[in-house]
């Protein structure tokens, strides 16, 4: 697409240092709507667990409210921003965990932005309910619908702020539909 990932030397050493956890939880890592169902007694059970680790509690959350299957990821950022980004012992990092939360979740949605780019070259636009529906990604839809998510957080953090600029080149760039030759 022509749109290079603007890399400094400051983001690579935040998102290293930020990204190691002390005394990490298991976690799923693949928390998402698609991957869980609710049984007869009205329980919800998670299926999916290839992703599963150990890594900081919060990790489910970023990947169930940042994810494209979130209808309103503005609400998504306000959870964790409030729930979550407070200073906490549990934390990855002595700093309030919001710069943590910027790190990991450019990290999550820059990901599913990369699936869906994949299968649009691969396979042709779907559209986002489809692949909510079926757990497809490749959907012009979701990928400008996840850069307007990553750019709101890439403002939070000085060391994210780089990507705001570089979500909104791929979300109003020509997207890849279809096989290329």
């Amino acid at each position: 697409m022509g749109v290079p990932f603007p890399v400094t030397a400051a983001f690579e050493n935040a998102f290293l240092e930020l990204m190691s956890i002390p005394g990490p939880s298991l976690i799923k890592r693949d928390t998402r709507p698609t991957n869980a169902s609710v049984d007869a007694e009205g329980q919800v059970r998670w299926f999916d667990w290839e992703h599963a680790c150990r890594r900081w509690i919060a990790d489910d959350l970023i990947w169930l409210l940042c994810d494209e299957t979130l209808p309103d990821l503005a609400l998504g950022q306000r959870i964790l921003l409030e729930q979550v980004a407070r200073p906490r012992p549990e934390a990855p990092c002595p700093e309030p965990a919001s710069a943590y939360l910027s790190v990991a979740v450019q990290h999550h949605i820059a990901w599913r932005v990369g699936l869906h780019l994949q299968d649009l070259r691969d396979g042709g636009d779907r559209t986002l309910s489809d692949c909510i529906a079926n757990d497809w990604t490749g959907s012009v839809e979701a990928v400008r619908h996840l850069c307007a998510a990553g750019a709101a957080w890439a403002t939070l953090e000085p060391h994210t702020v780089p990507l705001a600029d570089w979500y909104r080149s791929i979300a109003g760039s020509t997207l890849p539909v279809g096989p290329t030759e």
